[in-house]
């Protein structure tokens, strides 16, 4: 075996060192050929969103004719965690995005509270979970006989591919539930602690965590460890009492009106644009594509029945799986009709199918992930491709 592989087949730090090498070309290759150099391109500010006055002085990249993305509003959040400046005014949901305080704050801290140096921090705490990720799918992959490098799958799920291009935030919360997957294959009660009260300040959905903790040592008679994911989780509850008192309410825009309508509706658009001769065409058929690996992954999460609720990736798998079928059942178009939205919502249930490949060699579990892969692709490609001319013509001139 080569030494290269051989490292990587036995050190998770080495495949997760790595992927954060890996994380980082793809970043700076692409802000120096679709973002001029200019680094805050990669928060994906829309021209048409007005930029706070507070951060003039960045001179933050505007992506022309563009709303943005949402890493725009997680890089205010950054500079003003406690939302005390006017910063708040251009976010599209404050309430709901300060929620999700874990990885902005984490910048904050980072940076000491240095304006000019939080932009940076909110790139390292990125790539922080990205090693973090990868670092436990490889040691997951090892305890379940293994190589080391099926670690690199973790920049294959759409959440971290998101993080990394748009600097969300779920990238933090895949690599949080991948740790569970860890934690919990060796039975490590008190780290599981952290992990449960950090997931829900990475977005609401990261209570789920909570609940399968809870679950299983309720079914096990547990009763300590059940009060103590319940006590995990107060300061969360604080902190969201907090952002309920600052900010005013908003509409949920990714609930839909009807049960199954905003699937049907975005599936309908998609297989309206997919006959096209296009890149927008392929696009559509990927995207529907995708859609089938998110329908997938939640038929898949009952594959073997509801689970022991007495092993936590069993019940984890079943939760999850839960809450797909209400994404099913009630997500708008909006969470439909492009694969970086329900493939970011559904990440955590990937992971958890791949864990499951992992332990019971039921590779089926994979077809979800290899069906989603190829839209975020394609996605990836159009920057990709101007990258290859920038690097082409370099080498030419």
């Amino acid at each position: 075996m080569p030494p290269l592989r051989r490292c990587m087949a036995g050190r998770p730090p080495a495949v997760a060192l790595a992927a954060v090498v890996l994380a980082f070309l793809w970043q700076a290759l692409t802000v120096r050929y679709n973002y001029g150099g200019n680094w805050t391109g990669l928060f994906c500010t829309g021209a048409r969103q007005p930029v706070p006055r507070d951060l003039a002085g960045e001179t933050i990249y505007a992506i022309p004719n563009s709303y943005g993305y949402d890493g725009q509003f997680y890089h205010y959040i950054a500079h003003d965690p406690l939302g005390r400046s006017g910063l708040p005014n251009y976010i599209d949901a404050p309430r709901l995005r300060y929620t999700r305080i874990l990885v902005p704050a984490l910048a904050y801290i980072l940076a000491a509270g240095q304006p000019r140096l939080i932009d940076a921090a909110y790139f390292s705490v990125v790539q922080g979970f990205v090693f973090l990720g990868a670092f436990w799918l490889a040691r997951l992959a090892l305890l379940h006989g293994r190589p080391a490098w099926w670690g690199f799958l973790f920049l294959a799920l759409p959440a971290s591919a998101v993080s990394i291009d748009r600097m969300t935030v779920d990238v933090a919360l895949a690599a949080l539930w991948v740790g569970f997957a860890v934690l919990a294959s060796r039975q490590a009660s008190w780290p599981i602690l952290a992990i449960l009260a950090l997931a829900p300040l990475v977005r609401e959905t990261g209570l789920a965590i909570a609940a399968v903790y809870g679950l299983c040592s309720m079914a096990r008679r547990q009763y300590g460890k059940t009060a103590l994911s319940a006590a995990a989780v107060l300061p969360v509850a604080a902190w969201w009492l907090y952002v309920w008192n600052a900010f005013p309410s908003y509409n949920v825009g990714w609930i839909g009106t009807a049960p199954l309508r905003g699937l049907w509706s975005a599936a309908a658009a998609l297989a309206a644009a997919a006959p096209v001769v296009s890149i927008a065409g392929l696009a559509a058929v990927l995207n529907l594509v995708a859609v089938l690996g998110s329908l997938a992954a939640v038929a898949l999460a009952f594959r073997f029945g509801v689970g022991n609720t007495g092993r936590p990736m069993d019940a984890a798998i079943t939760v999850l799986g839960a809450l797909g079928a209400g994404a099913v059942l009630m997500g708008s178009s909006d969470v439909w009709v492009h694969v970086y939205g329900h493939g970011r919502l559904l990440t955590p249930l990937l992971a958890m199918l791949l864990w499951r490949a992992l332990e019971r060699r039921s590779w089926g579990d994979l077809v979800p992930l290899a069906l989603v892969t190829p839209a975020v692709a394609l996605q990836l490609a159009g920057d990709g491709w101007r990258i290859l001319r920038g690097l082409g013509g370099g080498l030419t001139g």
